[in-house]
């Protein structure tokens, strides 16, 4: 993200004529902000839960929720400038 932010910014402003300082809050900078807050909760998130409401029998075993991943997934967001634009949201 760092290596390429210039370029970034110069694709947004030929594409979408938004200027640099634009580009680098909505696009560059949020992105970055979002990588971050993901990196630091991640461990957090990936734990290994209790399980919850298990019958009394079973709680020697000590059951555990393991959250292993299941794939790749790409997530489009809906907000883009164009779009939102032509078709609002309908929340």
């Amino acid at each position: 993200m760092k290596d390429n932010e210039d370029l970034i910014i110069q694709a947004c402003n030929h594409d979408l004529g938004k200027p640099s300082f634009e580009t680098y809050l909505t696009e560059v900078g949020w992105c970055q902000n979002d990588i971050i807050f993901m990196c630091n909760n991640l461990e957090k998130w990936a734990k290994d839960e209790s399980a919850p409401d298990i019958p009394l029998m079973n709680k020697a075993f000590s059951p555990r929720i393991r959250k292993d991943p299941l794939g790749t997934v790409l997530i489009i967001g809906y907000n883009s400038t164009r779009w939102t634009k032509k078709f609002p949201p309908s929340m």
